[in-house]
């Protein structure tokens, strides 16, 4: 994949100052190294030099989702010029090193860094895809940004059109990890000493810690007691508990947004530490930051419906939530797409988890969220105490008394009880197509975890500690790749060398 022609670009020296200098130092990464390879690399240079396009980011940050990701590909297709990398090599560059050879041009991997750097320091989730064109081995990689409705931009700047695609025969995507660049999969160096070298790998200390990190991650995917928490944590959030949804969703905004809406600089600063922190304690069970986010944007308390933070327009609020409880079904609260996001390890093997269950589960977690919220105050200016905003953060204590959330649920016990009694184990072992299996002996899950789940929440961390020890003890395991096109040959394209550009 090519670009059809050669471009005339845009000087662009007024966005100079933004960029460091380039070392100008090419560094061999990996001799034969495959496709494959390639894309593992990427991310790690995308997490060693995101401080590389902090300035251009901001510029580049829109209204909408799709206005920023349409500067972005403006910004890059009329300043970066294309130029193939040279047979038997593919050079990635680093953003810095990408800018100052603009004018000579880059490949398809260096444009990728670049944009992925600019949607990383916005905080936009994206995906790396590779593609195949008729041929039997992958030609092309360029990221895609996906809506919420199913659909994605595609930031190519190969191509001459904003959101075009180029018709493809295969693709295969790598996801792009925000919240925990620094862990990202296989960890382990697949680059040798060169890749340590120009890219300054972080000391032991720091990759064991990263590596617990994405341990604990995993483990905890299918865990019973941090299924609990982080399924009562996004109901917590799409019923306001303790009206903290009301209030961290103003940690989404940009600085540039806080500042036009007059907001305290050094509150705002600590409201956006306060909700990395929520995240942290959400991913560590096991749960995506993406869906946190769009539970506290959909969720009761953020009604009116006015999000005011960049890139988050494909976000509606939800309209069905009405008179939803704590007795409310989960899949019906959090939606099908983000239940089965954050449940799909465990359908069908421990049944469906309760809202009621789930949310005393979080308690502990949200009130200490809460707490840290009052100890900040109202973010917006005192003399705009009427504005809708400034609203969102006039609690009172009995808000955020967690006693009061039991309280509710006590409350709706009746309901509880009722959604509790008809929710069963659903039994994947056999398939009894007679319909002669026997409902009554199968089990609620709380009902059948309630003794274990405190116990079990106690062994999170080993559980981490465990993973590490399996990964020490096994070792690296070889990718599956996928398999050739149906009616081509197995003929391996010949493997190229990624150089570091910095």
């Amino acid at each position: 994949m090519e670009a059809l022609k050669h471009r005339k670009i845009k000087s662009g020296a007024q966005y100079e100052h933004l960029f460091p200098s380039a070392n100008l130092k090419d560094e061999t990464v990996k001799k034969g190294a495959s496709v494959y390879d390639t894309v593992k690399f990427i991310p790690k240079v995308v997490r060693e030099t995101l401080p590389q396009t902090e300035g251009i980011s901001k510029m580049l940050r829109g209204n909408t989702l799709s206005e920023t990701c349409k500067n972005i590909w403006d910004f890059v297709y009329h300043h970066i010029n294309y130029n193939k990398d040279e047979d038997g090599t593919e050079q990635i560059r680093s953003p810095a090193r990408t800018w100052h050879d603009r004018s000579r041009g880059v490949d398809c991997d260096c444009y990728t860094v670049f944009i992925s750097s600019i949607l990383s320091n916005l905080k936009i989730p994206h995906t790396l895809r590779i593609a195949k064109y008729r041929k039997d081995y992958f030609q092309h990689i360029y990221p895609i940004v996906h809506k919420t409705n199913g659909k994605y931009i595609t930031i190519d700047c190969v191509v001459d059109y904003f959101n075009y695609e180029e018709p493809y025969t295969e693709i295969k995507d790598k996801t792009m990890d925000l919240q925990y660049l620094s862990g990202i999969e296989n960890s382990e160096s697949e680059f040798g000493n060169s890749e340590d070298e120009s890219l300054g790998k972080k000391k032991g200390k720091g990759k064991l810690k990263d590596l617990l990190k994405k341990g604990l991650h995993i483990a905890n995917r299918a865990n019973p007691a941090t299924l609990l928490l982080r399924n009562g944590l996004l109901a917590s959030m799409k019923l306001n508990i303790m009206k903290v949804g009301q209030r961290l969703k103003y940690a989404y905004m940009s600085d540039e947004q806080a500042k036009q809406k007059g907001v305290d600089t050094a509150k705002f600063q600590h409201l956006k530490t306060i909700k990395d922190k929520l995240e942290k304690i959400f991913y560590g069970a096991g749960g995506k930051p993406e869906n946190l986010k769009k539970a506290i944007l959909t969720g009761k308390g953020n009604k009116k419906g006015k999000h005011d933070v960049d890139g988050l327009g494909d976000f509606e609020y939800d309209t069905n939530l009405g008179d939803m409880n704590e007795a409310t079904p989960l899949p019906q609260l959090l939606g099908d797409e983000m239940y089965r996001s954050e449940n799909a390890e465990t359908l069908g093997a421990l049944g469906e988890p309760v809202t009621a269950a789930s949310i005393t589960a979080a308690t502990g977690a949200i009130a200490s969220i809460a707490a840290l919220l009052k100890k900040i105050g109202n973010i917006f200016p005192k003399n705009d105490k009427e504005d809708e905003s400034a609203k969102d953060f006039q609690t009172t204590d009995k808000d955020t008394d967690p006693n009061n959330v039991q309280k509710e649920i006590e409350q709706n016990k009746d309901e509880i009880v009722k959604m509790d009694a008809s929710t069963k184990k659903v039994d994947t072992s056999t398939d009894d197509s007679s319909g002669s299996g026997d409902d009554s002996t199968k089990q609620g899950f709380w009902d059948k975890n309630k003794k274990w789940i405190k116990p079990t929440a106690i062994g999170v961390t080993g559980l981490g500690l465990l993973y590490l020890g399996y990964r020490a003890i096994t070792g690296h395991k070889e990718e599956n790749h996928p398999k050739q096109l149906s009616g081509t040959k197995n003929k391996k394209h010949p493997k190229k060398e990624p150089v570091a550009l910095m």
